[in-house]
């Protein structure tokens, strides 16, 4: 049998998943999320250990926490922007596959994606302004601290290699969001 191409890579767990009763989808979500940390934990512990010293039983929570708060945190503001997490889910599937849903409502999907496109803009600038910012005072802070010329270049031009992927990357997200709102035009023109 053919797989459907508008289905998810993660649709069949997702739907096996949201059949479970309430309680067991607790259940099973606890239990993942406990592994997964517990997983993690032991990974950054032997990192530390590898480091050849001793590390305490702490060590790693501090990139753990880090990390946990900012998937998080930006889990919780794109479902939020989006209007919840049913609607970003179609809205990066719909990024991805460079087509709206065959259900897709324009007077839905235009204003978000006008929002989308407006947030692409401005992410794009402070994430370039931040990079500049940071790189340039990585760079002074090096060459002040009596680094070598030849290390402050390095690190000089590693500061332009993620400026450079940033806003690539970014341009490639506008970009996308353009042809879905081209998309989101030729609905509302039938």
């Amino acid at each position: 049998m053919a797989r459907d191409p508008d289905s998810g890579r993660g649709d069949a767990f997702r739907n096996w998943f949201q059949g479970l009763p309430r309680t067991t989808r607790r259940v099973v979500g606890a239990v993942a999320l406990i592994g997964g940390l517990g997983l993690w934990y032991a990974f950054l512990f032997a990192v530390d250990s590898w480091s050849g010293e001793s590390p305490g039983w702490a060590d790693p929570l501090d990139g753990m926490v880090g990390g946990i708060v900012g998937v998080g945190g930006f889990l919780w503001l794109q479902s939020r922007r989006l209007g919840g997490l049913g609607k970003a889910r179609k809205f990066e599937r719909a990024r991805r596959r460079g087509r709206l849903p065959d259900d897709a409502d324009p007077a839905e999907w235009g204003p978000l994606l006008d929002q989308a496109h407006r947030f692409q803009r401005g992410a794009r600038s402070f994430a370039v302004a931040f990079t500049m910012v940071t790189a340039v005072a990585v760079v002074a802070v090096s060459a002040w601290a009596g680094y070598d010329w030849v290390v402050v270049v390095v690190i000089a031009l590693i500061g332009v290699a993620l400026v450079a992927v940033l806003d690539l990357a970014s341009r490639r997200q506008t970009l996308r969001i353009r042809r879905l709102q081209e998309q989101v035009q030729d609905l509302q023109g039938r």
